[in-house]
């Protein structure tokens, strides 16, 4: 199967996995207790949830630069394709934690913002016959010149 083909697979399941959790809470899931906005476990819950969104996002976009990946990558197509998942899940990680902690919480807007950063980051990441070409051959010739 094309490199790419397994990267837009791979993407929308991460995507469709978000949704499901979604629909799951809102039309499955009996109701759960609430967690307090204003308790402790509900601050850990935003801090985490905070630093996830906020480490991934600027990972996963950045993530192909390295230059230990720029070395893996270089002119191997399944090294790319290994790296390409690994960006996607790195997205896929928040995304999924503040769709649960949305509906933990009692529907509080912070992580649904979140998870909205995140959905925009998968715009940046989404795996194009470019960005494989451009990606792969640019960590080629960094390593030339």
């Amino acid at each position: 199967m094309h490199i790419n083909r397994i990267l837009k697979i791979t993407a929308i399941s991460s995507l469709l996995t978000a949704a499901i959790i979604a629909l799951m809470f809102k039309f499955v899931v009996s109701p759960l207790p609430q967690i307090d906005t204003e308790s402790l476990e509900a601050f850990v819950f935003q801090l985490v949830g905070v630093s996830l969104t906020l480490l991934a996002i600027p990972l996963a976009l950045k993530m192909m630069v390295f230059p230990y990946v720029r070395r893996h990558i270089q002119n191997n197509p399944q090294q790319y394709l290994r790296w390409a998942v690994i960006r996607l899940g790195v997205l896929n990680v928040p995304l999924c934690y503040d769709t649960v902690c949305y509906f933990l919480t009692g529907e509080t807007a912070s992580y649904g913002y979140m998870a909205l950063m995140v959905v925009v980051a998968y715009l940046f990441v989404w795996p194009t016959r470019g960005r494989y070409e451009s990606e792969c051959l640019s960590s080629y010739d960094n390593e030339i010149h």
